[in-house]
């Protein structure tokens, strides 16, 4: 069983075991009954713990289908199961592949092969697949790349699901290729007639029909994107915490606001505020039915 079920599994028995304990009376007619369960939780809460322990370092994510391709309990449609699985499997390898470096529009990607998700599992109840990196050593210190791009992509999703803003945000710093297997994903799922969940270590996301038509929609919007834009303006700020500038630009007045991009030192940005300069900017945006929604992240700024 994959650590995310176990983790739900242990969490349910020790809510359970601890609700029990609650109703026990403290006398001494029921105090063999009280030693008993006391045990259970502590070997419960012990097994959490060591759980804990190996959470997040490698891959894991569990996907579970409702609706037309499912029949109850007992199966799930085999061609649709492979065109579904095999899409997530692309859409994790090209965040695997953005999360090293620049990714090629077009052809191969970089660390496919380090990027394989295996099926460990099937989950009865709806129908679902328990996906997980398998690797030869589990002692990392660190997340794998696999396991970081999981994460993201779980994201993404909740992010296409919530609302335009919020998946906007988000496109802003998703690389295209990623944009486009989201897209391919989604399209898979909703033509089916099929609706999903996924959860990883750190996040669920559950679309019923209505949730999944409005996503696949957003998720068509046309991507373009400029990879350097020199704006001239004054910079007027940033915050550490959130990492959000914001820029006068010079030829309109507009204040135009977005992230810094990663690997930018914030500190060194203060000494550019209420300076005249030359932003670097790249702008992603997503047209739609005529709607247009600009990002903007700050790559450097130079003087003028």
């Amino acid at each position: 069983m994959s650590r995310i079920l176990s983790r739900n599994y242990l969490q349910s028995d020790l809510a359970a075991a601890s609700s029990l304990l609650a109703r026990i009376s403290s006398d001494d007619a029921h105090v063999l009954d009280r030693i008993g369960i006391e045990s259970r939780i502590r070997e419960v809460k012990a097994e959490l713990e060591n759980l804990e322990s190996r959470t997040g370092k490698t891959g894991e994510a569990v996907l579970f289908f409702h609706g037309a391709p499912v029949v109850e309990e007992h199966g799930i449609d085999a061609r649709f199961s492979a065109e579904v699985l095999g899409a997530y499997q692309d859409l994790v390898s090209k965040q695997v592949a953005a999360l090293l470096g620049p990714v090629k529009r077009s052809g191969p990607i970089r660390a496919e092969r380090d990027s394989h998700l295996h099926i460990t599992n099937v989950v009865h109840g709806s129908f679902g697949f328990e996906l997980e990196e398998v690797a030869a050593d589990e002692s990392f210190v660190e997340p794998t790349p696999l396991a970081q791009a999981i994460e993201r992509i779980t994201s993404l999703i909740h992010a296409v699901k919530e609302s335009d803003e919020a998946f906007a945000d988000v496109v802003a710093a998703t690389d295209r290729r990623v944009y486009d297997a989201l897209g391919e994903f989604l399209t898979i799922i909703h033509k089916a007639g099929a609706t999903f969940r996924v959860v990883s270590e750190t996040a669920e996301v559950s679309f019923q029909e209505n949730d999944l038509a409005s996503a696949t929609e957003r998720a068509s919007a046309r991507r373009s994107e400029i990879e350097d834009q020199p704006v001239a303006g004054t910079f007027l700020g940033v915050l550490l915490d959130s990492r959000r500038f914001e820029l006068r630009a010079e030829d309109t007045g507009e204040v135009l606001r977005g992230k810094v991009a990663e690997g930018v030192a914030l500190r060194d940005l203060l000494q550019w505020v209420e300076t005249p300069c030359v932003a670097h900017l790249q702008v992603v945006t997503l047209s739609r039915g005529g709607r247009e929604q600009r990002r903007y992240t700050l790559l450097k700024l130079t003087e003028i």
